[in-house]
Formats: structure tokens, sequence, C-alpha cells
């Protein structure tokens, strides 16, 4: 039973006692569960969701630097990752959901998550204050329950002292609860389409809703690169506030791609070495060619690697300035590393991602619901049943092209 659960009379939440995680978990959604019978599922966020309700909960409790992370994907990673690096000097409390498997893992101090014990000793000592700023709601409004989560997560962080904080903001940042912690430091990850019945249906309408981590009080705000809309929603200037000109986006976006023709090269240079390894025949190192053959050997005892290594880039035109990315000795990859003639298979991958991407982008419809059934249809449901290249002509029509890498490379 949700204990803290309002019926539909519209009675005000009411205080229970909290001993187990089952009651803790409960309290965060209990103001939400009441309030969400009464609200129409597809209003957009500015409709449902009120922020104003713990922000002056939670601007008083934000008292230790804090980083405040959005975006549309990678959220999660990104504030573990700036926890990771920060713990190197600091005690760092981070807040991230959803969880995978503990509903405690989204509170935790230097990677330790909060004890069963603490946090519902914590959820029952923040219970109060919660209950007060409900008690006089309206059925259809509610505490949201990330303002409950970071209510939990600021108590328990400055209990355990530490010297930095970093939170993960939901789906948005305007009507997000998370961003009224008091933080010096914002960060946005890649925006895309995405919880488009929230947030909007363009890049620039979710661009402006996370644009509101950028509230004044910032010593830094870092953003990942962004599409062209995006970034008429971000780089504006500092003093006038005129939105950056299209030809230095452009030239942004040029620049993102210097160098791409020699990564390029030299990464396809230590492939092509890994694969010429694993099908040298026994007979090449006393001729000091390449044999060619249809199964894998053992690399002969006498090869003189060195030479091996200047034929098989040499035939294939590799120009002496760009050096294959990895040596043969110190290739660990391709030597015991596990990849067994496989270091190719990252930029096959890429060539698969940008060409299937490709058929989406010529329909005219990226959400394209017909290309997307087909993509479901011959190569996500097949799995390992069929041939791999067999599963992408029946979805593509045709083999995969390097075109599109080539393109989003900058190289063609």
């Amino acid at each position: 039973m949700l204990i803290f659960m309002n019926n539909a009379s519209g009675t005000p939440l009411e205080f229970h006692k909290i001993t187990t995680l089952k009651e803790a978990e409960d309290f965060v959604y209990a103001s939400y569960l009441r309030a969400a019978t009464h609200q129409d599922y597809a209003a957009k966020d500015a409709g449902k969701r009120h922020p104003e309700l713990t922000r002056s909960l939670l601007r008083q409790k934000s008292i230790t630097p804090c980083v405040v992370v959005t975006g549309s994907k990678g959220k999660g990673s990104v504030a573990n990752m700036i926890s990771r690096i920060l713990q190197t000097n600091y005690t760092v409390g981070l807040m991230t959901s959803p969880h995978i498997t503990d509903f405690r893992e989204r509170f935790r101090v230097n990677d330790t998550m909060i004890s069963e014990t603490d946090f519902c000793r914590l959820m029952a000592e923040i219970q109060p204050e919660i209950l007060d700023i409900a008690s006089d709601l309206p059925d259809s409004v509610c505490i949201s329950p990330m303002g409950i989560q970071a209510d939990l997560a600021l108590t328990y962080f400055s209990e355990k002292h530490t010297d930095f904080n970093v939170f993960e903001c939901g789906k948005g940042a305007k009507y997000d609860d998370v961003n009224n912690i008091r933080h010096d430091y914002a960060v946005i990850n890649r925006i895309f389409l995405e919880h488009t019945r929230e947030l909007g249906d363009t890049l620039a309408a979710i661009a402006e809703d996370k644009s509101h981590v950028i509230t004044g009080e910032q010593k830094c705000v870092y953003f990942a690169e962004q599409e062209p809309e995006v970034l008429k929603v971000y780089a504006k200037h500092y003093q006038t506030g005129e939105v950056i000109p299209a030809e230095l986006i452009e030239k942004l976006d040029k620049s993102g791609k210097y160098g791409q023709g020699f990564a390029t090269t030299e990464y396809l240079a230590a492939s092509y070495l890994d694969m010429d390894f694993h099908a040298v025949s026994g007979d090449a190192a006393d001729k000091k060619v390449i044999k060619f053959v249809d199964q894998t050997n053992n690399v002969p005892a006498n090869l003189n690697v060195m030479d091996f290594e200047q034929q098989t880039l040499g035939r294939r035109g590799l120009l002496k300035q760009i050096p294959s990315r990895y040596r043969t000795t110190y290739f660990n990859h391709t030597m015991g590393g596990g990849y067994t003639a496989g270091y190719y298979s990252y930029i096959w991958a890429e060539v698969l991602d940008c060409d299937a991407f490709e058929a989406f982008k010529e329909t005219g419809d990226i959400f394209n619901q017909e290309c997307a059934d087909k993509f479901r249809k011959y190569v996500l449901t097949p799995g390992g049943i069929d041939d791999a290249m067999d599963m992408y002509k029946n979805f593509r029509g045709k083999e995969p092209g390097t075109d599109p890498l080539l393109k989003n490379r900058g190289l063609k």
C-alpha cells in the first residue's frame, strides 16, 4: 500500500512513520501520485510542474559548491565522470537518476551509496518540511519527486561534509526542481529531439528549456558540440545578446573536422596492419612477401615484423608523413589485447551507423515511422539469426556505403 498516497477526495498528505526502504520510496512519489489523476497527461511541463514550491528550501540548503548537468543523453555518465575527477582531491556527493537495481544508488558520496538506515532516517527527517509545503496544495498540484530527492541529497551530503556536489537534472531544467540548487557550474550535454511532449517539438524549444540551467550565478558553463539551431539559443554575445552569426557556426563546424584526414588514415593503417598479421602464411617470412590465405595461421617465429609492417603499409600507398596509429612493436590490441583482427570494427560500425541514419534523412523526417519499422523488422528483430549483411540489405535495399561517413567527417 502507498501509505502516503492521497485519495481522490483531495485530503492532504499526512505524516507517517518511515522505517523501511519501501516506505521511504513511497514518500518520494506520494505527492506526484496524488496529483496525477487530476492532471492532463499530454500537458506541457509548464502546466504540470511547479519547481517554485521547493525553491526556497533547496536554495537554503545549497551551501556546498555544486555542478548541475543537463542535456539530452549521457547526463548520468557525465555526472559520474565529473564526480570521479573531483574525487581525486575532494569528498564528492553525487545524485543521479534513475537507478539500476536499488533506489539508493541515486545518492552517493565518493561512489558509496547511502545506507538503508540513513536513507530511511533522513527521509523521515525531511518529511515534515515537505508536508508543510504540500499542506494547502490543490489536488492537481504536486511536489516533484525530483524536488524531494534533491532535498534528501542535500541533507545527506551536508551530513557527510562533502566538498563538492554533482547533480543530474531530470528531462529538462526550466521546470526541474534540481535546478533550484545553487550551482557554480553548469554542464549542457548534446541536445536532440527528446521528450517532445513535455519540452517542445523543436530543437530550439528543447534547448531553451534546458538553457535555464544557466541562472546567472555560474562561474563557468560548459556545453557540448551542438546543432546550429541549439547554438542560436546558447551562443549569444555577452554584452549585446546578439545571436551567433550563421557563418561563424559554419566555421565552428568545419574547425571541428580539422585533422580528420590524418585521423582516418592513421586508424585505417593500423586496422590493415592488424588484419594482415592475422592473415600471414608460413612461407611469407622466407620470401619476404605478404601472402594472404583464407584461414589464419600462426605468425612465423622468424618473421621480421618491421619489414612486414613496411610492406603491408607500403603496398597500400600510405604516406610516410602519416604513420600507423599503432606500430607493430607496441600494437597491444593485435598482439594480445583480444582484438584478433577486429580493430577495424570501430570504423565499420561507424559506416553502418552513418549509412543507416542516412536512410532516415533521405525520407525528409528522421522520425519516419515506415523507415523505423523496417529497421526494427530487418535489423533489430532477427538479431544474429541471419547473415548480418543480408539483414542490412533487407533494411536499406543495398550494401552500406562510405559516403555518409566521409561527409560526416568532412572528407567529402
